[in-house]
C-alpha cells in the first residue's frame, strides 16, 4: 500500500520527539534522514498546528494539541492541572477553565463548574475561540512570540489590542467582559513554563453581577498557575532524564 510521504515524515517527527525528547531541527533531520530544509518545513507545520512546541534554546518538544488528543502524551496538562482546578473551584465556588493555544485559537481542555448561587457558568471541553478575544485567549497571546502577535493583531483589526497585551504582561492577568458570552466576565492568568514559554491559561469565569469580587481571587489564581508550571517543568525534566 502506498503511503503519503509528507504525512509519514510528520508522524516520524512526533515519534522521534517522543523517543528522544526535545530535539533540534538538525537532529530531527538526521533521525529521519531528510534535509534540514525538509525537516524545517515539517516542524514549522506541526508547530503552527500545536503538535510541537519550540523551546527557548531552539529545540522542539511535543505540544498541547497532542495533550488534547491523548492522555498518554509525556506532557499531560490536563492531569497536571486537575487538582489545581478542583482546589480553585472549591475555594472560589466559581467556574475554573483551563485553555491552551491551538493555531490562532484558545481551546478549553478542562473545567470545574462553580457552585456559587443559581447562576453558574459552564464551558464544554473543546470550546474554541480566537486568541484575540476573551480573558483566556489574551492571557496566552500576550506571552506568545511577537510575529504571532503581529499576525493576529492585523487580522483582528483592533488598534487597542497591542496595548491590552502589554497590560496583561505588566499586570500578569487579563480581564474581559462579555467578549465571548453576554453577561459573563473572565479573569485569566498565563501558565508560563521556564524554557518552554506559555503553554496555556487558567481563568475564573463568573456572571457579571459577581464581577466586583472577582479580583479578590487573583493571588490564588496566580499561585495555582505557578504550581501548574512547576509541575509541567518537572514532567519535562523527568522525560528528558529518562530518554538521556
Amino acid at each position: 500500500m502506498e503511503i503519503a510521504q509528507t504525512a509519514d515524515y510528520a508522524l516520524q517527527t512526533l515519534l522521534t520527539l517522543q523517543g528522544r525528547g526535545p530535539s533540534t531541527e538538525i537532529e530531527l533531520a538526521s533521525a529521519m534522514q531528510v534535509s534540514r530544509t525538509a525537516a524545517h518545513r515539517i516542524v514549522l507545520t506541526l508547530h503552527r498546528r500545536g503538535f510541537v512546541l519550540r523551546l527557548e534554546d531552539g529545540r522542539y518538544t511535543l505540544g498541547p494539541e497532542l495533550i488534547k488528543l491523548s492522555a498518554n502524551t509525556p506532557i499531560d496538562l490536563v492531569s497536571i492541572s486537575a487538582h489545581h482546578l478542583e482546589s480553585l473551584a472549591q475555594f472560589t465556588k466559581e467556574t475554573v477553565v483551563l485553555a491552551v493555544p491551538h493555531g490562532e485559537n484558545a481551546v478549553v481542555l478542562d473545567q470545574r463548574q462553580g457552585t456559587q448561587g443559581p447562576l453558574r457558568v459552564e464551558y464544554r471541553t473543546g470550546f474554541s475561540h480566537s486568541l484575540t478575544r476573551g480573558a483566556s485567549g489574551l492571557a496566552i497571546l500576550a506571552y506568545l512570540e511577537r510575529d504571532c502577535q503581529d499576525l493576529l493583531i492585523r487580522k483582528a483589526g483592533d488598534p487597542d489590542l497591542r496595548a491590552r497585551l502589554h497590560k496583561v504582561v505588566a499586570e500578569g492577568y487579563s480581564l474581559s467582559s462579555g467578549e465571548l458570552r453576554a453577561g459573563m466576565v473572565g479573569l485569566a492568568v498565563p501558565i508560563v513554563v521556564n524554557g518552554v514559554g506559555v503553554v496555556g491559561s487558567i481563568a475564573l469565569v463568573v456572571p457579571d453581577l459577581r464581577e466586583v469580587s472577582l479580583k479578590d481571587n487573583l493571588d490564588d489564581l496566580k499561585r495555582h498557575a505557578r504550581g501548574i508550571a512547576l509541575e509541567y517543568s518537572s514532567v519535562i525534566a523527568d522525560a528528558t532524564s529518562a530518554v538521556g
